[in-house]
């Protein structure tokens, strides 16, 4: 190899580097440890259909694997444990054993079971569907979700520290 080209190849070889380092670059995690969602969650009991308000803190990550902390405040101030696995396409799958509720539509407090969800996850939106139990006649209802990734104040929004 002549010295011309040789040298070329030294002088080209960091922008090569940089250019296959960019497309390895990783996409950003859809649900990050800390992350906080919230919105609503809808059902079709009977002839009528219910709402509910819904919050869910994303509390870890291993892998693909997710846990979360869910608050249910129109009902009955529920709260239960979600856990689930998102794949690197954004597809959501999500088990909710139970939810421990006060008082709601006259059924005494306590446990009642949560649900299984199928949907989609990224870094600004939560869509799922899937079914619950009904706690009084045990049918599975079919019910869907959609939440928004709330962000805390940002470094610019947030007010200046004392000197």
């Amino acid at each position: 190899m002549n010295r011309i080209a040789l040298f070329s190849l030294v002088l080209a070889a960091p922008l090569l580097l940089a250019a296959g380092n960019g497309k390895k670059s990783p996409a950003a995690d859809p649900l990050p440890v800390g992350s906080f969602w919230v919105g609503a969650g809808e059902s079709d009991v009977g002839d009528k259909r219910q709402v509910w308000a819904m919050a869910i803190h994303i509390d870890e990550r291993n892998g693909h694997f997710v846990r979360a902390s869910a608050w249910y405040p129109t009902l009955a101030n529920g709260v239960s444990r979600l856990s689930g696995v998102l794949d690197d396409k954004g597809s959501f799958s999500v088990d909710e054993p139970s939810i421990v509720h006060g008082e709601w539509n006259k059924t005494p407090g306590g446990i009642v079971a949560g649900g299984t969800y199928v949907g989609r996850a990224d870094s600004k939106s939560v869509s799922v569907s899937g079914s619950f139990k009904d706690p009084k006649s045990g049918a599975s209802i079919p019910c869907k979700f959609s939440l928004a990734r709330v962000h805390g104040p940002s470094a610019s929004t947030a007010p200046a520290k004392p000197k």
